[in-house]
């Protein structure tokens, strides 16, 4: 688990200090125990003490694994947010097969496309949410923003990712898990898909890249299926600078799209540079703290 603050200062970005504290086991992976209860408040407790009863924001990024993403094209959307929620709810459940008493969702109307009202949803296990809300608070911490990675990713690089208006892709990659987001000529997320990593012998790294790139191309493929008025235009890729840099050539290899790298410190002010030296590990933390 990982932490970064970050200040606003009057030439940009400054990053104050980063942290890492390790924990007994993964998150969201299982069901919550007495012990990963109480070594994520440890944890939590360390990593933000300086936050504890402040009005300093904290903004929590939740793993892109743990959290599942998908945009609805509806013909008609609930005009209540409760309605919202429920459809989210509903249909998050089915395509999860999980129960819907289980998981806690998020909503936001996205406008419309070709007739169609877009409402993104968000989903994760309510047990898991719920321990961290919990260790938060038994830190002493209030979050303003619990959020997937992903989303603070896009927002972190957004005006960047949407500068040409077109639909692009955004690919993360790092020791613990990969994602893959899509968002379209309006700067609306579309798609959303995550895997956790397994430890690998460094052998099996380059094999392991080729399956990423597969199933990354496939989606990017797919986005910009046959009789839709889109196609993903741009690719970016950002995390661990290895892996990155592996998965970048042989997407470009496969694409002929030329994908651009993205630094994880990029925007950050050069008197950050010593703490920023490992930023490919740090990534989501810094997003998280600079989330808009």
């Amino acid at each position: 688990m990982r932490a970064a603050r970050v200040s606003a200062v009057e030439k940009g970005l400054h990053v104050d200090w980063v942290m890492e504290e390790r924990l007994p086991a993964r998150l969201f992976a299982g069901g919550v125990s007495a012990e990963i209860q109480a070594a994520l408040t440890a944890a939590v407790g360390k990593l933000c003490a300086s936050a504890k009863n402040s009005y300093l924001p904290v903004q929590v990024g939740l793993p892109d694994p743990a959290v599942s993403a998908l945009v609805f094209e509806l013909d008609t959307l609930p005009k209540e947010r409760q309605a919202q929620l429920d459809l989210v709810r509903w249909r998050l459940a089915k395509s999860l097969h999980m129960n819907e008493n289980k998981i806690e969702c998020a909503a936001q109307p996205l406008g419309s496309e070709d007739d169609k009202q877009l409402l993104f949803g968000l989903a994760t296990d309510k047990a898991w949410l719920q321990c961290v809300k919990q260790a938060l608070k038994e830190a002493g911490v209030v979050a303003a923003i619990i959020d997937m990675d992903a989303c603070h990713r896009f927002n972190r690089f957004y005006s960047l990712l949407t500068a040409e208006k077109q639909d692009g892709a955004l690919v993360y990659i790092d020791p613990d898990a990969w994602s893959l987001t899509i968002w379209d000529s309006q700067g609306r997320l579309r798609f959303i898909r995550s895997r956790w990593r397994e430890d690998a012998p460094s052998q099996a790294l380059v094999a392991e890249c080729q399956e990423i790139a597969t199933e990354v191309e496939r989606a990017i493929r797919a986005y910009g299926r046959p009789g839709a008025a889109r196609a993903v235009a741009h690719v970016f890729i950002t995390g661990s600078e290895n892996d990155a840099a592996r998965l970048t050539a042989i997407l470009d290899e496969r694409m002929h799209g030329q994908p651009r790298m993205l630094a994880q410190a990029e925007g950050f002010l050069d008197e950050s540079s010593s703490l920023l030296a490992n930023a490919s590990m740090i990534g989501p933390a810094l997003t998280a703290a600079i989330a808009r």
